[in-house]
């Protein structure tokens, strides 16, 4: 059954014992809800004996039930009314507390098993059982009691020494002291307060600080937003940048290119029209080719003899390719 059928449309809760539907609207009302209200119609309206009526809640016609003659009657009344008993069962189970959790930390959801009377009453974990209390000496004399043992214990138990009530706050020894123990420690010069003026103390330090908080986590988001906004220029940058790096990596090897090619043209004009080269020059033919030219200096193409060899030549009047 969803819990939206178990909420009472009267006090908007689930309520151990609900049982009670409309006739007509099937709204779940809790036995306080339905007593109330009907006591409050009939005392408000005299006309209303009788009538028929329901909560405000009622998605139907409002006559889910017959109102009893008197005030006096609405006990008996309500008693008579059918019950759903699978509704009240549900509503039972659903209204059962959640187990205790861990009080020690906001950031811890372990469950409680174990509270220190010693501690204001608090209600710790294992883990933070150990963390608070293991590691510090003035708190490891503290005895731990179950949550059964502990039942409804409240925080001004009394002393177990004096048998007084423990409304005192002993800042050294951090626990709760009587009257007389408050005595002992104010000998030993320690700090000792109210409980009422400790509890006042912590409240007036979380307020002041609220507003500082507040502001801190103005600035924050401010940081945060002007970070992302440096982010994004810094990623734009870094794309511009590759992006000019890749275009002029382009561009030099497109010119080395064009630079090969224009040096093989030259140096094939050179060998056709059968100039000397003042410099070593290297061509890319498939072979090694060796020019001997006659006695003399070149006067043509029909002056020089081509061969071909297989092996590099020394002769300064050779070109190597």
């Amino acid at each position: 059954m969803p819990r939206s059928r178990l909420v009472c449309g009267g006090c908007g809760q689930i309520r151990a014992g609900t049982g009670i539907r409309g006739k007509d609207c099937g709204v779940a009302i809790c036995d306080a809800c339905i007593v109330g209200l009907a006591t409050c119609v009939l005392l408000t309206d005299e006309d209303a004996a009788a009538m028929a009526w329901c909560i405000d809640a009622c998605t139907a016609d409002g006559d889910c039930f017959t109102l009893p003659a008197t005030v006096d009657c609405v006990e008996a009344w309500h008693r008579a009314l059918p019950r759903d008993d699978v509704l009240e069962a549900t509503a039972t189970d659903a209204a059962k507390p959640a187990p205790p959790s861990c009080e020690f930390s906001d950031s811890c959801d372990n469950p409680a098993t174990r509270v220190c009377i010693n501690c204001d009453s608090t209600k710790f974990c294992d883990d933070c059982w150990a963390i608070v209390h293991r590691h510090s000496k003035k708190l490891a004399a503290h005895v731990p009691k179950t949550l059964a043992e502990a039942g409804g214990a409240m925080a001004t138990e009394n002393c177990a020494k004096h048998s007084m009530p423990r409304v005192w706050w002993c800042a050294d020894e951090l626990r709760l002291v009587c009257l007389a123990c408050r005595d002992a420690c104010a000998t030993r010069k320690h700090t000792v307060s109210h409980m009422a003026d400790q509890r006042a103390m912590l409240l007036g330090e979380v307020e002041a600080a609220a507003p500082g908080l507040a502001n801190a986590s103005t600035v924050a988001a401010a940081e945060i937003a002007a970070c992302d906004r440096l982010a994004a220029e810094i990623d734009a940058g870094e794309a511009a940048f590759n992006a000019g790096v890749a275009a002029h990596k382009r561009a030099l090897l497109a010119a080395s290119r064009k630079s090969r090619l224009a040096t093989f043209a030259l140096q094939r004009t050179i060998l056709l029209c059968g100039a000397r080269p003042s410099h070593s020059v290297a061509l890319l033919p498939p072979t090694r080719w060796r020019t001997v030219s006659t006695c003399g200096p070149p006067q043509g193409l029909s002056q020089l003899r081509l061969r071909q060899v297989t092996q590099p030549c020394n002769s300064s009047r050779t070109l190597h390719s």
